[in-house]
């Protein structure tokens, strides 16, 4: 075996380790908090999807339940609720934008390490074929809100005496 300063494990042609670079432990350190607020993102992510979930819930709920609800009052929850999944849908974007930034960063810093763990790990997801995960995250308000549009064609519809 090759002495330690010039080492290299590969795995499927592709260079996974490389033994020559030594670590500076700043950067080091600057990485994992890096790292880390990657997955506090993603909890936020989480939590906010959560809320909008419970937000939407709520809103159709209350006009499946309020009895003696006037159309405009239907009309008026669920343009409510089309506003409540615009901003979903741009919070859906403005995370996906903040983990893209954060990988970047990820990435340049890992071309200073022996391992580039993440940069690796996109390589092969990357080969997969996949939907990624905010398309699929961001057809929850573009669904809900067209529930909501069909609701208020429904009910327009039923006011002008045409259903």
């Amino acid at each position: 075996m090759a002495d330690k300063e010039t080492q290299m494990l590969e795995t499927g042609g592709e260079t996974i380790i490389d033994a020559s670079k030594t670590v500076n432990p700043t950067l080091f350190e600057q990485y994992k908090i890096m790292v880390a607020t990657t997955s506090e993102v993603t909890k936020n992510r989480q939590t906010t999807n959560s809320f909008y979930v419970a937000v939407n819930t709520f809103l159709i709920a209350a006009m499946g339940l309020i009895k003696n609800l006037p159309q405009y009052g239907v009309i008026l929850i669920s343009i409510t609720g089309m506003v409540v999944c615009t901003f979903w849908f741009m919070n859906i974007a403005s995370y996906r934008n903040l983990n893209h930034a954060k990988f970047q960063v990820i990435h340049e810093m890992e071309r200073e390490l022996p391992v580039q763990m993440f940069s690796q790990e996109e390589a092969v997801y990357k080969k997969l074929r996949h939907i990624p995960f905010t398309k699929i995250e961001c057809s929850a308000p573009f669904l809900i809100g067209i529930i909501y549009s069909v609701i208020i064609i429904l009910q327009i519809l039923q006011l002008v005496g045409l259903v």
